[in-house]
């Protein structure tokens, strides 16, 4: 990776999670874990909405969404 890479992968994930791609402080590793557990709660609740609107779909369907069956 380049350090054109690393700089545009760095500014694109700052924008995906609107701030810094990561948190800086004396116990960054618990940061880190709270932020993952938001961003958990954030998907979950994006999923949920979806389901609402579109209707649940089933394990292969989902499969065939993602890509991993035809």
């Amino acid at each position: 990776m380049t350090l054109t890479d690393a700089f545009n992968t760095f500014i694109q994930q700052s924008l995906n999670v609107e701030g810094l791609p990561f948190i800086v402080t004396k116990n960054s590793k618990e940061a880190l874990r709270e932020q993952a557990v938001a961003m958990l709660m954030l998907n979950l609740k994006r999923a949920e909405e979806r389901a609402e609107i579109e209707g649940c779909i089933d394990a292969d369907d989902l499969e065939r969404e993602l890509g991993v069956i035809d």
